[in-house]
């Protein structure tokens, strides 16, 4: 059910990014992650979708990651809420959902989600300290990998009961596969 539901969320994305027909042919749905820019490494793209997997089935918040090459700042304009409210990012019922966009050609990010479950600060500070400075020098993977392990950490909050512990353990912090501090 859960892959069927991506499958059509892909489907989606083609006509919402104005994608080509080649490429959405080749793009199929890959867990949480949708690279159409191609720039995320096998073992940092089998990590992201391990990490967001493991939080959704413990709180039911759900994260999705798109790369693209079709867009820059400038001209993404209401795409990404589009896609967001398209594609019904999050259960039904609650506002539990988080996008992040990765835009190829300019290096931009774009964080959506409503401002009472990860607040504009909070996302920010995501965009400019964390995710940045790897994307800016060339290292999506690890700006990803950064990023969506710092995010899935405040996402998980609200569901943390008591002394309740994370489902990502320090065990499954990115440091295993890229060298960079957590701020």
């Amino acid at each position: 059910l859960m892959k069927g539901a991506i499958f059509l969320l892909l489907l989606c994305i083609g006509s919402v990014l104005g994608l080509n027909p080649e490429i959405r042919e080749l793009t199929g749905p890959d867990g949480w992650i949708v690279d159409y820019a191609r720039i995320i490494p096998e073992d940092i793209l089998t990590e992201l979708n391990r990490l967001i997997t493991a939080v959704e089935h413990q709180t039911q918040a759900e994260l999705v990651v798109i790369t693209t090459d079709e867009f820059t700042i400038d001209s993404i304009g209401e795409v990404p809420m589009e896609i967001y409210s398209k594609w019904g990012v999050g259960k039904s019922g609650t506002e539990t959902g988080v996008l992040l966009l990765i835009l190829n050609k300019d290096r931009g990010i774009i964080l959506v989600s409503v401002d009472s479950y990860l607040s504009p600060t909070f996302r920010q500070k995501v965009i400019d300290t964390i995710m940045n400075p790897p994307l800016k020098a060339g290292r999506a993977g690890e700006a990803l990998l950064v990023g969506v392990y710092t995010i899935l950490q405040e996402m998980e909050k609200p569901f943390m009961k008591g002394s309740q512990s994370s489902v990502l353990s320090s065990s499954m912090a990115p440091g295993k596969l890229v060298k960079i501090e957590i701020i």
